[in-house]
């Protein structure tokens, strides 16, 4: 769509503002000498001889009498209701307005909301999310198992924030995936169990119930955040993009074992590097969340999970390369990381698990916010939150404000930063105001 600037003197269609130079809303503009008699002389006595103009309120300054454009003709804007003083006779477009700024546009202001976020849940649904826990940190009540835990959380997610972000998911392994010490416990679907898109409920209906007792397989980590990225980048281009990875263990069932002992008991050295490559080439971020994380080596033995690592700092290697590490001290110090920052969510009980999930999501609120139409006068755009009006900044990483996501244009966003882009996310929309140049 795009915005016209009312210049013609006129106001601007169904704005409710006045344009510069123009007549207010309602009152109709005669084009004539100004004088109020109708005979085009000036003079006011309706006799057409030219004499000395009469003077009448709406006809400019006193006149010569003469009629020449521009010295008492009574041109559109020479001195009628609205356009301010009363009239110099010049008959010059906007020469007695109101206020010294821009003009608004014909479609002066929209009231937007920050752009539909795309998350996919990739959700492990190993043979190990059976294993029971103290899920609400309560001896008095029974274990349930990891998967049960995980599936309240998704629950509570999609009921909580499905009106603002779009949901799918993606399993590893798939539903095919069988206990058995060879590829067939490493299974992948081509393509997400469910899509993203704006039905959340589709989610709950498309992975297994949370009493499913019949879950199954090794952790094909890779396969399934390479499937969810490749579906992601196929989305709108516009709208932010989010992968959500939740294990209960380090990734194993790599493309590259030759045998099963390799498939089980090698850690699958792919996975940190795909993340990095969806933050890197497509901005898609990877927010990690472990259940249940050892901080132990795990040491050499035919169990099915990689051997001599610390699943602990696995995890963090991937939390600091999806580009939405957690960053929160103290961590562990791992030759994996940089930091020894915690970069990776970390929960040991269902309420932990929610609270991971709930700061996620809630991170993950876009504060990019679709601008339409698109201005088009960029530089004279406001942007107001709750009535308070967000400055333009030059950084949006060090300053409280909003930018042009693309500075050389096209100017079809703009992203609110620092404490603004709280405010956002508690308003729920920005007032977004177009202004014209009268030149």
């Amino acid at each position: 769509m795009t915005l016209a600037c009312s210049d013609d003197g006129g106001a601007a269609e169904d704005s409710g503002f006045m344009s510069v130079g123009g007549t207010e809303t309602g009152v109709t503009t005669e084009t004539g000498d100004g004088d109020g008699d109708g005979d085009g002389d000036g003079d006011g006595d309706g006799d057409g001889d030219g004499d000395s103009g009469d003077g009448d309120s709406g006809d400019g300054d006193s006149g010569d009498g003469d009629g020449d454009s521009g010295d008492g003709d009574g041109d559109t804007g020479d001195g009628d209701t609205g356009d301010g003083d009363s009239g110099d006779g010049d008959g010059d477009s906007g020469d007695g307005d109101t206020g010294e700024g821009p003009m608004p546009c014909e479609i002066p202001e929209a009231n937007l909301a920050p752009a539909t976020p795309q998350v996919m849940l990739v959700l492990d649904k190993s043979g190990s999310m059976l294993t029971t826990w103290d899920h609400d940190n309560n001896n008095g009540t029974p274990n349930i198992t990891r998967w049960n835990s995980l599936h309240n959380v998704v629950s509570f997610i999609i009921d909580n924030f499905d009106t603002k972000m779009d949901f799918g998911a993606m399993l590893f392994p798939s539903t095919q995936a069988i206990a058995s010490y060879s590829n067939a416990a490493c299974v992948t679907s081509n393509a997400p169990e469910v899509p993203v898109g704006p039905d959340g409920q589709a989610v709950l209906d498309g992975i297994p119930l949370a009493g499913d007792m019949s879950l199954a397989g090794g952790t094909p980590g890779e396969d399934a955040v390479a499937v969810s990225g490749a579906h992601l980048a196929g989305l709108d281009p516009d709208l932010p993009k989010v992968l959500l990875y939740i294990s209960d263990g380090a990734a194993n069932c790599g493309d590259a074992a030759n045998s099963p002992n390799e498939l089980f008991e090698d850690y699958d050295l792919k996975l940190p590097q795909t993340i990095q490559e969806l933050w890197d080439d497509s901005e898609i971020s990877t927010y990690v969340v472990g259940i249940d994380m050892s901080t132990q080596n795990s040491g050499n033995g035919v169990d099915g999970s990689p051997d001599g690592i610390v699943p602990w700092c696995k995890m963090d290697e991937l939390g600091e390369k999806g580009g939405k590490p957690k960053d929160e001290a103290p961590g562990m110090s791992c030759q994996e990381t940089n930091t020894d920052n915690q970069d990776f969510y970390s929960a040991s009980n269902e309420i932990e698990l929610q609270d991971a999930l709930q700061a996620i999501i809630e991170d993950a609120i876009s504060c990019v916010v679709l601008l339409d139409p698109v201005p088009p006068f960029p530089d004279l755009l406001e942007v107001e939150i709750d009535g308070m009006t967000i400055p333009k900044v030059d950084d949006c990483d060090s300053e409280d404000g909003w930018v042009y996501p693309n500075p050389n244009g096209p100017y079809d966003s703009v992203e609110v930063c620092g404490q603004s882009c709280e405010a956002l996310k508690i308003a729920g929309s920005a007032d977004v105001k177009y202004f014209c140049d009268a030149g």
